[in-house]
């Protein structure tokens, strides 16, 4: 979902069981050393 960049962050982390995007990107940075952003702009199709 975060590679394709056709949803946001808020929608990801709704649809993997987040209420609050903040706490997903928070776990996201912890477990991935960087933000989904930075993730989706590192790794995305643009």
């Amino acid at each position: 979902m975060l590679i394709a960049g056709n949803v946001s962050v808020q929608q990801v982390a709704e649809a993997v069981g987040f209420k609050h995007s903040g706490y997903f990107c928070r776990l996201f940075k912890e477990k991935f050393t960087e933000t989904p952003l930075e993730f989706m702009r590192k790794h995305g199709d643009s």
